[in-house]
């Protein structure tokens, strides 16, 4: 396969420099790699990571923008995939965190989440949730072969990896986001925790109750984040101006993240939980913030001063937690 709007952007970025200046050294120099590496790339053999862009983009001070009527419009994608292996899920974290410091070095970057499912970040704030997520998805999404006949009692969470994903929401809290939910975006963990506490995954009825307990903590945090227009983490930082919630009525079909810095634009797609497609293609990106665009002006927005909107939202949620917490009991 070849890349040919890579060749014409590496054409444009070449025309703006000066003739005693090498771009392959340049480019070498700027990605850490060989200059053979390099020639693939202009050549259009090597398609670029999302990284490489972002780091060429804010260098040469160039928007990366495909033409739209190539391939018969065909777009590529980078395809990030979780394994199935112990490992996997501390590489999944360390890259995602690769991902939203290289975002969050960007000049003016900005995101907007539209969240079928709850934010994966927020989660880790909680010992026993993190604990019950991961081991969650480890047995039902990622199907490791090791923790087949693990039981719940019986799993630790790695400290290494808990230090990675408070990493991961470290850097994310850092970067200016508007999140849009639905009236289902938290369903996804309710119906998880239901189905352990049926099949008897959890060894207590007090180890349900306070998973149930850390979900309802985690809600009231989301909650007063939406109140201070500010992600936080408590008992160390606050992040100004970094959050906006909209509620929306309609379904959102899948998590679905837009980044958009000086320079630079980017689509995250989760088709399937972790699994995702990401794309800088010019006109897929502008068709995305178009949609979200639309998405959020039919949205009701819930942060801020709009106390009584945002109260009715969470309280509907919170309904939703203690009836379960009702059931276990």
């Amino acid at each position: 396969m070849s890349f040919p709007s890579q060749v014409d952007f590496f054409k444009k970025i070449k025309d703006t420099l000066p003739a005693k200046i090498s771009l392959v050294d340049e480019l070498a120099d700027l990605l850490g790699i060989t200059n053979d590496g390099i020639y693939r790339r202009l050549r259009g053999e090597t398609q670029l990571s999302f990284t490489e862009i972002q780091k060429i983009c804010t260098h040469f001070k160039m928007s990366f923008t495909p033409d739209i009527k190539e391939a018969n419009r065909n777009v590529n994608f980078e395809y990030s995939r979780l394994g199935s292996d112990d490992s996997s899920f501390s590489d999944y974290l360390t890259g995602l965190c690769d991902k939203l410091s290289t975002i969050g070095s960007l000049q003016n970057s900005k995101a907007v989440f539209a969240a079928e499912s709850l934010p994966l970040f927020y989660h880790f704030l909680y010992p026993e949730l993190t604990r019950f997520k991961i081991y969650f998805w480890s047995k039902a999404v990622m199907n490791i072969s090791t923790l087949r006949n693990t039981s719940y009692n019986d799993f630790k969470v790695d400290p290494a990896v808990t230090a990675i994903a408070m990493r991961s929401l470290e850097l994310y809290c850092s970067i200016p986001c508007t999140e849009v939910w639905n009236d289902n975006t938290i369903d996804g963990t309710l119906k998880q925790i239901e189905y352990y506490w049926e099949t008897g995954v959890f060894p207590s009825k007090e180890v349900a109750m306070q998973v149930c307990s850390e979900t309802l903590d985690m809600l009231n945090h989301i909650e007063e984040q939406a109140a201070k227009n500010a992600k936080f983490i408590p008992g160390k930082r606050t992040y100004p101006d970094t959050f906006q919630l909209y509620t929306s009525d309609v379904g959102l079909g899948c998590n679905s993240i837009f980044v958009t810095a000086d320079h630079f634009r980017l689509c995250f797609f989760a088709p399937h939980t972790f699994n995702s497609i990401i794309t800088s293609n010019e006109e897929f990106c502008g068709d995305t913030e178009n949609w979200l665009n639309g998405l959020i002006g039919k949205s009701t927005l819930v942060s801020g001063s709009a106390e009584k909107q945002r109260f009715q939202f969470f309280e509907r949620k919170r309904e939703r937690i203690q009836k379960l917490m009702e059931k276990i009991r």
